[in-house]
């Protein structure tokens, strides 16, 4: 049996959203305008459905997030939002590559600061289970919160180099390729 928890009916002219099978309801013009409306609702909604959502309960195991989650959470958010303005840019602006990088580095300045102040933590789940092992739960969480900190720094070292590729960006009048496409080249 499906249960439909919410869903997107698509036509040539409109966009009905829906919750649930006969919840309520809006509708959106099939227009660009109207695709970035709804995609804009998702995820806020999801943003604001998940704020409340720090822990996660399976069978016998119970995971916490550090209260450090909640209290980045309007940053992140904030990272979010100025990243749909970079759609929505270069939607409305194709052409206008110094703007789209100039709002990329803000977000990549945003996204740094956020990941240096969770690095700082490095505690950053905790978990519960009764039935197993003190030993095997502290294993777990100790490789979890490793995993997780392995994880911040890579994005750390993806976000300066991308920050570096939208100052080169901003710097030139010509685009800058992509590195990989640099290097397939031969150039």
């Amino acid at each position: 049996m499906t249960r439909v928890i919410c869903g997107v009916d698509v036509s040539s002219t409109s966009l009905e959203a829906f919750v649930g099978l006969a919840g309520p309801g809006r509708s959106f013009a099939n227009t660009a305008e109207g695709i970035a409306e709804l995609a804009a609702g998702l995820v806020v909604s999801g943003l604001f459905v998940s704020w409340y959502r720090t822990t996660f309960d399976f069978p016998g195991v119970r995971i916490t997030l550090a209260p450090i989650w909640r209290s980045l959470y309007w940053p992140m958010l904030l990272v979010l939002l100025i990243g749909a303005l970079v759609g929505w840019v270069s939607l409305m602006w194709p052409e206008r590559t110094r703007l789209r990088s100039s709002i990329r580095l803000a977000v990549h300045g945003l996204s740094l600061a956020i990941v240096f102040v969770l690095l700082r933590d490095r505690a950053w789940v905790e978990i519960v289970a009764p039935q197993f092992p003190a030993a095997s739960i502290q294993d777990a969480v100790k490789w979890t919160n490793f995993g997780i900190g392995l994880t911040l720094l890579i994005t750390a070292l993806i976000t300066a180099g991308d920050s570096f590729l939208e100052i080169r960006r901003i710097a030139r009048r010509k685009p800058v390729r992509p590195l990989i496409t640099s290097s397939l080249a031969g150039n």
